[in-house]
């Protein structure tokens, strides 16, 4: 059970990764393609769109990918109180998600994608701070949820800061501290597995 446990939040680190990386190329390729396009270069344009197309694509299955994950991390908890706390978990992921599908709403789009990004948060901050409470894992893995805790502080905080001229730089370093924290804290979980149910 211990290496199924390792295997399944493992599966949830390189999924985010497979998330963030499509994301960020995906948002590179489209702006050179735009530019290819501005400036008459159609052999660029469509290369890029190709590529911006395939991150796509990696990026949902990225997101196919953590919630498989998530889900059977879920099925593996010990507790009642454990499953609810990543069912919480896996719920504010679900609503980022819709947050950023409703944000192509034209006008009042980005004010539901930050609703959305707030309340998600705030239930993060919920589940992670009940499963660092958890009577089953090790103290490496409580450490690991109090992290993931904090990244989610710190992205509440963030999404705030985001929307406030001047101060908005200091969301920029707060994501980047958020990030690390977010798989430093998934890591320290994945070696989170307990011996005996308390």
């Amino acid at each position: 059970m211990q290496q199924v446990w390792k295997q399944t939040v493992m599966g949830v680190i390189w999924a985010l990764v497979l998330m963030m990386a499509g994301s960020i190329l995906m948002s590179i390729s489209a702006m050179v393609a735009v530019a290819g396009a501005l400036f008459g270069s159609s052999g660029a344009a469509g290369g890029f769109g190709f590529l911006t197309i395939v991150c796509l694509l990696a990026m949902i299955g990225g997101f196919v990918w953590f919630f498989i994950n998530l889900s059977k991390f879920i099925t593996i908890q010990q507790t009642d109180a454990d499953r609810s706390a990543i069912s919480n978990v896996r719920t504010s992921y679900i609503i980022f998600i819709v947050g950023a599908i409703l944000n192509f709403i034209p006008v009042i789009g980005w004010i539901v994608n930050l609703i959305c990004a707030l309340v998600a948060n705030i239930l993060l901050i919920i589940a992670f701070n009940n499963f660092s409470n958890s009577q089953f894992m090790n103290p490496t893995g409580r450490s690991g949820a109090s992290l993931l805790k904090v990244q989610a502080i710190i992205t509440l905080i963030c999404a705030i800061l985001m929307i406030i001229p001047v101060v908005n730089i200091l969301a920029i370093i707060g994501e980047i501290v958020a990030l690390v924290l977010l798989f430093v804290g998934w890591s320290k979980v994945s070696n989170g597995h307990g011996e005996v149910v308390l």
